[in-house]
């Protein structure tokens, strides 16, 4: 199972995206600023990063 990292500061689109991953089977992983991405990046190692810019 693939493990990913989505930094989404939008409720709402975060919700619908780590619906659509699960379904996929993957594990997400959800920080919605800079600071809880880096928290996260500590603890665990993503195989993808989802990124809003």
């Amino acid at each position: 199972m693939k493990k990913l990292l989505l930094v989404e500061d939008d409720q709402f689109l975060s919700d619908i995206i780590a619906r659509k991953l699960s379904v996929e089977g993957a594990t997400l992983i959800h920080a919605s600023d800079y600071e809880g991405a880096m928290k996260e990046l500590k603890d665990k190692t993503p195989d993808l990063i989802l990124l809003d810019i």
